[in-house]
């Protein structure tokens, strides 16, 4: 039997996140991305800040859009010891290019969904433990699946 999921779905990834007036430009979140010292203008930050306003507030919408009960079993599955038991998530990037990802650009690219998902659900993102991250072919969106975690007991000595 399989542990019980629950899914939050961004409309992008954290490699092009729409910012602008009009959602026309867009702006990579990863740390690989251009920027700072290699030549970016300033007005350059004042989009990444918003890119990551953006993001933030995608899965706080995402997080509060979920069931009652939903939201009751995330919050149960964070109320125990963290050392022992929290929300595992699992990442799915959907993209319609075959561009190689880097799996580490991924996670910290999406740092600011994270801050989003936990304050959305009303828990502390330190429950959060990273699971599988897996690329797809499709519509440009990121999945973010939650399921409970639990630490697996060593067996030493037998």
């Amino acid at each position: 039997m399989t542990a019980p999921s629950i899914s939050v779905t961004l409309p992008f990834s954290p490699y092009r996140v729409p910012v602008g007036a009009r959602g026309r430009d867009t702006v990579n979140l990863t740390p690989n991305a251009r920027s700072g010292s290699f030549g970016m203008p300033r007005w350059w930050y004042a989009r990444q800040q918003e890119a990551r306003g953006i993001m933030r507030d995608a899965a706080f919408a995402g997080a509060r859009s979920l069931s009652h009960e939903a939201a009751q079993a995330v919050q149960a599955w964070a109320k125990k010891d963290p050392e022992e038991m929290g929300v595992r998530i699992d990442i799915v990037l959907r993209s319609p290019r075959r561009v190689k990802r880097d799996r580490d650009n991924v996670i910290a690219g999406l740092k600011w969904a994270f801050d989003g998902l936990a304050q959305g659900t009303g828990v502390d993102d330190s429950v959060f433990h990273l699971g599988e991250v897996s690329f797809e072919k499709g519509a440009e969106e990121t999945v973010l699946i939650l399921r409970q975690w639990r630490k697996i007991a060593d067996n030493k000595g037998g």
